[in-house]
């Protein structure tokens, strides 16, 4: 059976087990029950659903195609997991060798790449490539105005980043500047009161204080 993410695969499988192993270690099992969430940022499990991931994506390839659109999101999806089990290293690597894929079959300009994207350029910033991180969210945002245009939540978030770095490169005026104009963007586009907009306010001001 192919599941369209991991998560579908966790909450079936392995959360049922989890349940029935917490019950029977735990004489307080009910007060310490752990969310999906909790498990699912553990190492053994996260090991568990990398090795079910890999075989459901290989599944896949054989059944439905190397190019299909199920295999694609299944190989995505397992870069994921990989970079939250903290092998950061492959999954950089195995999203620059989907990347390419996806805009070989879908066009470079296919909105389920851009997400895919954002990740690796966010996953190289981690690692400390900060270059190659502002490089990747640059060609990023490029793209994202061009087809989503400049109001676009997702083309104000890789503003956001792209502005983050910019700071964390010690170019701390060119954050302050950056912020100020993607918090007016945030609150005309979003309204005052949104997540993106309350987190613009707070990098703002951390970088003013930074700035001094």
């Amino acid at each position: 059976r192919g599941y369209a993410s991991w998560r579908a695969f966790f909450v079936g499988n392995l959360l049922p087990a989890v349940s029935r192993d917490q019950r029977a270690q735990e004489p307080d099992w009910l007060s310490d029950w752990k969310t999906p969430a909790d498990l699912a940022r553990e190492p053994r499990y996260l090991t568990a659903v990398i090795d079910e991931g890999q075989r459901q994506a290989d599944a896949m390839a054989r059944e439905l195609g190397p190019d299909d659109g199920q295999t694609l999101a299944a190989r995505a999806n397992l870069a994921y997991i990989r970079s939250q089990a903290g092998d950061t290293a492959g999954a950089i690597t195995a999203l620059v060798n989907l990347i390419p894929d996806m805009e070989r079959v879908w066009g470079a300009d296919d909105l389920n790449i851009f997400p895919v994207r954002h990740n690796l350029a966010w996953l190289l910033g981690e690692t400390g490539d900060t270059a190659g991180a502002v490089a990747a969210f640059t060609e990023l945002l490029a793209a994202q105005e061009r087809v989503l245009g400049p109001d676009d939540p997702g083309t104000l978030d890789t503003r956001y980043e792209l502005a983050h770095l910019r700071g964390t490169t010690g170019d701390m005026a060119g954050a302050v500047a950056d912020f100020l104009q993607l918090r007016a963007d945030h609150e005309r586009v979003l309204g005052p009161e949104h997540a993106a907009t309350l987190a613009t306010r707070q990098s703002l001001a951390h970088w003013q204080e930074r700035l001094g």
